[in-house]
């Protein structure tokens, strides 16, 4: 009886850290786009989107992974007209940047 008390406590335990962990980690799950950085103020930036000749603004998530050259950086690192690729969700009346990536040479 002792055994499987303890087994089911461990269990518990992984799926606690293991949701926990999943909470943390944005999902990249929507609309990728690639433009070039306007603006960037605090946690919403403005981008020029390339295929649709029309500027989009966004906001990015606490836990947006950002990047600049393959490096982590942070969303103020990305000056405007930087090339960046977007990829960004729908919430409410918002779009939303889970993953923000910026290279200086533009994309390949």
């Amino acid at each position: 009886m002792r055994r499987i008390l303890l087994s089911a406590i461990a269990l518990a335990a992984l799926l606690s850290l293991a949701a926990a962990a999943q909470a943390q980690e944005p999902r990249a799950v929507g609309y990728t786009f690639e433009g070039k950085m306007v603006s960037v103020n605090g946690f919403q930036f403005v981008v020029a989107d390339l295929d649709k000749d029309s500027e989009r603004t966004l906001t990015a998530m606490p836990n947006a992974k950002v990047s600049l050259d393959g490096k982590e950086a942070k969303l103020a690192d990305l000056k405007k007209g930087t090339p960046v690729r977007v990829t960004a969700r729908k919430e409410a009346d918002q779009m939303l940047a889970i993953i923000i990536e910026g290279v200086s040479k533009g994309f390949k």
